[in-house]
């Protein structure tokens, strides 16, 4: 996952019992900078025991983010009763230069805006309302392509995708090829209904996956994805992704774009 300096980091934990969320559980985190301990032993926080069983959260506040490197979140389970005791995430902090230069080419798209419809007005046009997606990942999406690492436990923000407050569910998708039918799948997650299907086969463990909308009205969503099923997947293919809502009958793409599976060197773990 990819922020300034200056942005606070929210990075999560998946902890497992039995091949389900574990609930429960007395998780703490340690929070290395570049190599160096800046946190030790810090309580976390479940994010939903209901709807998001067994995933723990820690924010390091931007005060702590002073400098650009890596930031290696160490969740431990002190009572050692999950499958795997110890979970990491990551963080790359960019340098000030690049959030400006990034600031600068989001001015720019803002006052080409601003003159199209300086234009429009003088032309007398009609108003028309645009819709496109305004989806921004936090990790792992460059532009619209999606690069998810075999092995690794997935810990997806999404945010913007529009009011959801109305929608009866929610899915996320990966496919090798959009002919594929759902079952086959490498990756679907849903709402309601957590993992239902991964690597082209139908899911056994609907816990292992899950969609929590953390703001209704803004659209901002996680999607979580255990590493033991992350394992599964097939690497180095190029493929498709979407998010799609429900209301009532009517389904809607919220979001798309192209997807990759990147291979892992180490094997220790899964």
């Amino acid at each position: 996952m990819i922020a300034d300096v200056g942005e606070s980091l929210r990075a999560r934990g998946v902890f497992l019992s039995g091949g389900a969320g574990a609930v429960g559980l007395a998780v703490t985190v340690d929070v290395f900078r570049n190599d160096a301990l800046i946190v030790t032993g810090a309580a976390t926080a479940p994010l939903d025991a209901v709807n998001a069983p067994g995933v723990y959260q820690y924010t390091l506040a931007g005060a702590s983010v002073t400098v650009a490197g890596e930031y290696l979140f160490h969740f431990l389970d002190t009572g050692a009763t999950a499958d795997e005791v110890d979970v990491y995430a990551q963080w790359y902090v960019r340098p000030w230069l690049v959030s400006l230069i990034i600031s600068f080419s989001t001015l720019v798209v803002d006052i080409t805006t601003a003159i199209s419809a300086i234009l429009c007005n003088v032309w007398s046009c009609p108003r028309r309302t645009l819709t496109m997606s305004i989806a921004l990942i936090k990790s792992m999406l460059r532009g619209q392509k999606l690069e998810l690492l075999r092995g690794d436990t997935l810990d997806l923000d999404i945010v913007g995708l529009g009011d959801l407050t109305t929608a009866d569910d929610l899915w996320f998708t990966v496919k090798k090829q959009l002919s594929d039918v759902d079952a086959a799948a490498e990756i679907q997650i849903s709402l309601g209904g957590g993992l239902l299907a991964i690597a082209s086969s139908l899911a056994t463990t609907p816990a292992n996956g899950s969609i929590a909308i953390t703001d209704l009205v803004a659209g901002n969503i996680t999607i979580a994805l255990a590493a033991v099923e992350m394992a599964k997947l097939d690497v180095d293919f190029v493929g498709y992704w979407d998010i799609q809502k429900l209301v009532g009958t009517v389904v809607t793409t919220l979001t798309r774009g192209n997807a990759q599976v990147l291979g892992d060197a180490t094997r220790r773990i899964i």
